[in-house]
Formats: C-alpha cells, sequence, structure tokens
C-alpha cells in the first residue's frame, strides 16, 4: 500500500494512525509528554505524567484542573500560554519557573509582576502597571532592564543607583516615556 493509499484510509490524520489506553497510554506520557495527544480517554493521573514530562503537552489535556496546570508552569512556565482558567497560584509558579511569562498572565498583579522581575529583570518590559518596588527588583535582578523602567516612576535624582551598583548602571536622564542609562 502506498502512503497515499494509507493516509487516505486513515483520512489524513496522525491521530488515527496512533492510539494510546490505559497503562500504554501512561507509559507514553511518561516517555513522551505529546504522546498525549494520541490519548483518547485521558485521566487526571496521565495528563499529569504528560505534563511533568513536558508542560507544553497541557495543550493537548482535554480537562484541565489546578493540579495539572500547576505542574505543567512548575515544568516550563512559558506554558502558561494554554491555561484556561488562570489562578494566582498558577501564575506566579509560572512567572517563579520563567519570568518571561509574564508576558501570558491575563491579570498581572503586584506580587505576580515581582516575582517576574526578580527571575528574569527582562521581564519588566511586559509589567502592565509598574512600580518603584517592581523596577527595583528589575534592576537588581539585570541592570540592563533600566531601559524598560516607565517615566516618571523615579526622578533622576532620587534612583537609588547603590541598589544597582553590581551591574554598572545609573540612570543618565529620562525622555521619549523611557529611561535611559549609560554604562559606568
Amino acid at each position: 500500500m502506498r502512503l497515499t493509499e494509507f493516509l487516505k484510509e486513515v483520512n489524513g490524520e496522525e491521530s488515527s494512525i496512533i492510539n494510546y489506553d490505559g497503562k500504554k497510554a501512561l507509559e507514553a506520557v511518561k516517555q513522551d509528554g505529546y504522546s498525549l495527544r494520541y490519548v483518547k480517554e485521558q485521566s487526571e493521573a496521565i495528563c499529569l505524567e504528560a505534563v511533568k514530562q513536558d508542560g507544553y503537552s497541557l495543550r493537548y489535556v482535554k480537562e484541565q484542573s489546578e493540579a495539572i496546570c500547576l505542574e505543567a508552569v512548575k515544568q516550563d512556565g512559558y506554558s502558561l500560554q494554554y491555561v484556561k482558567e488562570q489562578s494566582e497560584a498558577i501564575c506566579l509558579e509560572a512567572v517563579k519557573q520563567d519570568g518571561y511569562s509574564l508576558q501570558n498572565v491575563k491579570e498581572q498583579s503586584e506580587a505576580i509582576c515581582l516575582e517576574a522581575v526578580k527571575q528574569d529583570g527582562y521581564s519588566l518590559r511586559y509589567v502592565k502597571e509598574q512600580s518603584e518596588a517592581i523596577c527595583l527588583e528589575a534592576v537588581k535582578q539585570d541592570g540592563d532592564s533600566l531601559q524598560y523602567v516607565d517615566k516618571g516612576i523615579f526622578e533622576a535624582e532620587a534612583f537609588p543607583c547603590d541598589e544597582c551598583s553590581d551591574n554598572g548602571y545609573i540612570m543618565a536622564n529620562i525622555e521619549g516615556g523611557k529611561t535611559s542609562n549609560t554604562k559606568m
């Protein structure tokens, strides 16, 4: 049988070729979380194993629970983009694992933003409402994130340069809505 004939027979879909169930499904997702896409009857245990192996397999979970989503974002924070119902706890775990996942947080809180910039200062660019505390934490983590501090957060004379001295950056002036900096 030729490949084209075979694909016609299975309607051209991979899911018609492979189908896991029961123990085979559990073993398959332990080896490769993406195998979840071939599991028709998903259990909580199978889905948990899949997202523990690969957080991105969350996209194939038919019925998401808080526990499944938490495991997914612990494995890969960026899998937050596949969480259907975000909670504060899920978002916090996601940004702890990958600060850039802040861009996928639907409702940002001060706590979530602080955790994100602690993990990666550059995630400041995704903070919708910056505060002095969030900006300071971002600059402490990475001095280069100073470029994302909104105008008006700090006054040039009052900027606590000793907070970011490890990174060697100071605020030189404020212009055009964002801060600019120079290397010491």
